[in-house]
């Protein structure tokens, strides 16, 4: 566990080299990330949708334009990797990596990060020794792991084109929360099963369900794959393998036969759990529906967007004050009312 003071040499280098990638004068991303976290990563997606008139929920040229040009996923990812939940999560995926490949050498296990953002986890990966490539489209959270595997010194492979991923390579595939952003998550998947050797293993989580006013670039049209996830890897031969209560990692494997059955038993796989596990999500979406809370409803639209306006307003007047205060510590103690030692 990183102490205070590692603790905060590392958030200075990651926001550093925020502010490089970015070309913004040093101490933006650290006052971005400061914001982020008073709002609980809902600002920022927010405004830059607001900016660009795009509308929340709905795959179009306008959200093309949001990833492709917002500098959001710096601090936004930044806020969601160094939380407890990100960081139990990897710790569940390296888990699941030691169980099956014990005695083999790391540098012979093969990881591919796909659609990785702003490179952390093939940093981390990376940094245990393991062979990794980071895969992700170009945009300023391309510049910004590019700029943090140098700074770190780890040595990944950088593919920026689906056409340059090496067929039945990779030992894992990394996919963490990337299937609720793509219009179409089959050809994502599809292209996973293509990419994994034999015995591969896809590691993956997703938000299908999160729907809320602020989590804007979340797709409505991929509501229907809630719970359902499972079917979608089975029409790619790929099996689930592991899925608990508890924890939004599931596991899938390409193996079959007798290599499935032992990679179920080393992950402790459970049939009736994993069954429970996704008819809960099921219930709970088909409970939203019933109460016709967001966005199911026309008139649920209208709330939306007061809530979308008041997140507004509260991140407009945490960005004034540190537009007026250079001092992030200083600032939050203005807003908190009381002093951090």
């Amino acid at each position: 566990m990183l102490n205070r003071e590692s603790s905060k040499s590392l958030i200075d280098i990651l926001c550093e080299t925020g502010d490089e990638a970015l070309g913004r004068p040093r101490g933006y991303t650290l006052s971005m990330l400061f914001i982020e976290a008073l709002s609980m990563g809902r600002y920022l997606p927010v405004r830059d949708f607001e900016r660009i008139g795009a509308t929340p929920h709905v795959y179009d040229w306008k959200m093309e334009k949001f990833y492709k040009t917002t500098e959001t996923y710096i601090p936004g990812l930044l806020r969601w990797h160094l939380s407890l939940e990100r960081l139990l999560l990897r710790r569940q995926m390296l888990e699941v990596i030691n169980i099956l490949y014990q005695t083999k050498a790391k540098r012979d296990i093969y990881i591919l990060c796909l659609g990785d953002g702003i490179g952390i986890d093939s940093l981390v990966f990376a940094r245990y020794g393991y062979n990794v490539t980071y895969f992700d489209y170009d945009g300023p959270s391309l510049n910004y792991a590019e700029l943090l595997f140098k700074r770190f010194g780890v040595k990944v492979t950088i593919i920026t084109e689906v056409q340059a991923l090496e067929k039945g390579h990779y030992d894992f595939i990394v996919n963490c929360d990337v299937l609720e952003h793509v219009p179409d998550p089959k050809l994502i998947i599809s292209e996973m099963a293509e990419c994994l050797k034999p015995e591969g293993l896809a590691l993956v989580t997703e938000a299908f369900a999160w729907l809320e006013p602020y989590a804007v670039s979340h797709l409505l049209s991929n509501v229907a794959y809630v719970g359902n996830l499972p079917k979608l890897f089975a029409e790619y031969d790929m099996n689930l393998v592991r899925r608990e209560p508890g924890s939004r990692l599931h596991v899938y494997s390409k193996a079959t036969g007798h290599e499935l059955k032992m990679q179920r038993k080393l992950l402790g796989y459970s049939p009736l759990t994993a069954w429970k596990v996704c008819a809960r999500e099921k219930l709970a979406l088909l409970k939203r529906r019933l109460r016709r809370q967001y966005p199911f409803g026309k008139k649920m639209a209208d709330e939306g967007a007061h809530v979308r306006k008041n997140l507004l307003q509260y991140g407009d007047a945490l960005q004034a004050g540190f537009d007026s205060n250079s001092d992030p510590q200083k600032c939050l103690d203005l807003l908190l009312g009381c002093k951090f030692e």
